[in-house]
């Protein structure tokens, strides 16, 4: 008899007054599992017990951490810092007090959400959450950005936990986390994603480092209709899910895959300026004049990107050895400059090629084989140009990747994208330019030829 017999009878989230509380397959809850089993008189099953054995052996009872726990324990970790990051997270803006306290309030780790845990005991404590009214206030660093960093406003826990349990769907809708965390979905889901998955731990990303990167790029994407913060963060989802759920990271060994794949997502469009590669060339523009005239956008967002990892305060990537930061910058930079259409056709071309012979190859491998015997020898990617085509691939997916969401979902990301669209036509003629095709609000836009846009793409 395996635990879900004994210990998985609660259901995986109960209501409580704090929100949606998970219930999490740890350590103690299957040592509880096993002592249950003991008491009703049942047999226990010896591989769980064996399990917990090792994990007791171990040490480590307190698997599947939440992001507070880890948090909690840098001790190095600036109070502005802190108090932005359980902001970030919906909770207690009281860093230090709330670490003082923790030991002296009532423990419901049995109850804890996926967004609290030693940080809710400020709310167990009779402290509720307030707006934060001070600025973070950064010296300017290499990059000559502003230096002011504003803080997040408190977010409902239950309202942020119920959009981040979708996060391992298909199905997702960016601007409910909008909503939900009021106005900072990408830092949300990015810290979230980059914890829960053991990213973070497995490349030693230093908690304040990681939140205050995170908000510098989200600061850095522009309020536009479609390539905004809200896009990013949709992306970032979509680009997990297909290396997750999609199985695509277990077809690359290469342990940098998940951290380029995120990072990429992330970044991907920052400090997008609303219009396209064409109009910039056409206009002259500095970004245009910079890069020869070669996908501008696409550069200036990773050029940016690495800036901003520069920077003292959101270096949180210098630690790892030069050959890890040469290779991830390679795929960074690969992935981001494929999201430019005019490549395309060259990166699907190359990528049916490739697959083919893959395909081909494995047929032969497998020849003769059974059916599950053949499926478990799945196709790798082991050649870094192939690995970095197929992470191109899975950026240019996520990249449109609302074709695939709900048609509600997908309707409004469609409007944003006509309306930015529109907005270049009518700059193009402002500037007594010829206006680009879709680009006319006085003619059919993207709503009106979409169908025909998308089966060539």
């Amino acid at each position: 008899m395996w635990l879900e017999d004994v210990a998985w009878s609660l259901p995986d989230w109960q209501i409580s007054g704090t929100g949606c509380q998970l219930q999490g397959e740890t350590p103690v809850r299957r040592m509880l599992g096993v002592l249950q089993a003991i008491i009703n008189g049942q047999q226990p099953d010896m591989r769980a017990v064996h399990k917990l054995h090792e994990l007791i052996v171990a040490g480590d009872l307190s698997a599947d951490r939440n992001i507070q726990d880890i948090i909690t324990q840098d001790n190095d970790l600036d109070s502005d810092v802190g108090m932005n990051l359980i902001q970030l997270l919906g909770g207690s803006n009281d860093f230090y007090g709330t670490k003082r306290r923790r030991n002296s309030c009532t423990s419901a780790s049995s109850n804890d959400s996926i967004l609290s845990g030693r940080f809710k005991d400020a709310f167990m404590c009779g402290d509720s959450p307030s707006r934060a009214s001070d600025t973070m206030q950064e010296e300017e660093g290499s990059s000559g950005e502003p230096s002011h960093l504003p803080n997040i406003a408190t977010a409902p826990i239950p309202e942020v936990e119920a959009v981040l349990r979708t996060a391992d769907h298909w199905h997702f809708d960016a601007f409910r986390l909008v909503e939900a965390s009021q106005g900072y979905p990408l830092s949300t889901l990015g810290f979230w994603l980059m914890q829960q998955n053991r990213v973070a731990k497995e490349f030693k990303l230093e908690p304040s480092k990681l939140a205050k990167f995170l908000r510098r790029v989200e600061d850095g994407y522009n309020d536009t209709p479609y390539h905004s913060k809200a896009h990013a963060a949709d992306v970032l989802q979509s680009m997990h899910t297909l290396l997750t759920l999609g199985g695509l990271a277990s077809r690359m060994d290469d342990e940098l895959i998940m951290l380029a794949g995120y990072l990429s997502a992330i970044c991907h469009d920052l400090d997008h300026k609303g219009v396209n590669n064409d109009f910039l060339i056409k206009t002259s523009n500095p970004l245009a004049i910079q890069y020869n005239d070669l996908s501008p956008l696409e550069n200036h967002h990773v050029s940016q990107t690495f800036r901003l990892l520069q920077r003292d305060d959101c270096g949180l990537l210098r630690h790892l050895s030069k050959d890890k930061l040469v290779r991830l910058r390679k795929l960074m930079i690969d992935m981001v400059l494929g999201t430019d259409m005019k490549q395309h056709c060259t990166i699907i071309s190359r990528f049916q090629t490739v697959l083919q012979v893959k395909l081909h190859s494995h047929q032969m491998t497998t020849a003769g084989a059974t059916p599950a015997a053949a499926d478990g020898q799945a196709i790798k990617f082991e050649d870094p140009a192939d690995r970095s085509m197929l992470l191109q691939m899975a950026l240019k997916c996520a990249d449109l990747g609302h074709l695939a969401a709900p048609w509600a979902v997908h309707q409004r990301w469609v409007a944003g994208l006509e309306e930015e669209l529109f907005r270049q036509g009518d700059s193009e003629k402002q500037l007594h330019m010829l206006v680009s095709p879709l680009m006319d609000r006085t003619k059919g836009g993207i709503t009106k030829s979409q169908v025909s846009v998308r089966r060539p793409v």
